[in-house]
């Protein structure tokens, strides 16, 4: 691969969105998140609880604790769900901070597209070296999940869950998703992160930090899904994972880029190919639009 362009669409498409006529959405005096004009009419219909301007959107109630934020925000988005305009209800809950990382509030995960705030995960990658050289386990998703049925995923990833570290959550994802002993999930490296900003399916705005992991396992591991959440895992060797981000769609939107850092991070992407420092820097652009 003389040049990386048929790769580099990947980080093309997750930092790519238009903000134009969006409300920037203010908790306790902190911008958290950017909310499109169609969804504007839910939030006038709660005068008790936002206020709608030309330039915002403001959650009321200040002063208020975090846990006062989340179970009023709670409650509101619990009726936008019975109403139909939130689907695929997890019962799972992120933290939401400001700038210097002090909690402002939890909210529900499938609700953070519609506030646009920011989204954490977890995203491990699982490789074996082998004499001809590194394979990578890929997950194909369960075909009942809400999002991304039946795509390709990293061998083990999860959300952020309230109040966990990254590093409590990917252990508890390990066993759960592939059934990692923890000998071995002690192991992991934690190896950096990646960043993405673009619009989900609705145009409303999904931001997210990934951070990800690494965890060599020995030849005779085979992970098996503990959670129902996966239907089946591969082991690939790298050149057919290369192939897929660069010629299909088969793999889930932002584990491209997770699998673009490993190639990276593992000399399989090298200096030399043409717009390799484009697509290294666009993993880790800001998550904020400015």
């Amino acid at each position: 691969m003389d040049d990386l362009r048929s790769l580099l669409r990947w980080v093309q498409r997750c930092h790519n969105y238009q903000l134009n006529q969006f409300r920037p959405f203010y908790v306790a005096g902190y911008k958290v998140g950017w909310i499109r004009p169609e969804d504007l009419p839910l939030f006038e219909q709660s005068p008790e609880l936002f206020v709608v301007e030309s330039e915002s959107v403001v959650l009321l109630g200040e002063p208020s604790s975090p846990k006062e934020r989340s179970a009023q925000l709670d409650a509101c988005l619990r009726q936008w769900r019975d109403q139909g305009h939130i689907t695929g209800w997890r019962d799972e809950h992120y933290l939401i901070s400001n700038d210097e990382g002090t909690p402002l509030f939890s909210v529900e995960r499938s609700a953070t597209a519609l506030l646009g705030v920011l989204n954490l995960g977890v995203h491990l990658n699982g490789f074996v070296k082998r004499t001809d050289g590194i394979w990578l386990w890929m997950a194909r998703r369960a075909r009942n999940r809400p999002r991304y049925p039946g795509k390709l995923d990293q061998m083990v990833a999860g959300g952020m869950t309230a109040y966990q570290s990254p590093q409590q959550v990917m252990k508890r994802e390990c066993q759960e998703e592939a059934g990692v002993p923890m000998t071995l999930a002690k192991t992991l490296k934690s190896v950096g992160l990646v960043t993405l900003c673009h619009h989900n399916s609705k145009g409303q705005l999904r931001r997210e930090i990934l951070y990800t992991y690494d965890l060599e396992l020995p030849e005779t591991f085979q992970p098996c899904n503990q959670d129902g959440e996966v239907e089946e895992f591969q082991l690939m060797p790298i050149a057919e994972v290369v192939r897929l981000v660069a010629e299909t769609d088969e793999i889930k939107t932002n584990c491209n880029l997770v699998v673009l850092d490993f190639l990276v991070r593992h000399g399989v992407l090298h200096a030399d190919q043409a717009y390799y420092a484009e697509l290294v820097e666009g993993l880790r652009r800001s998550p904020t639009p400015a």
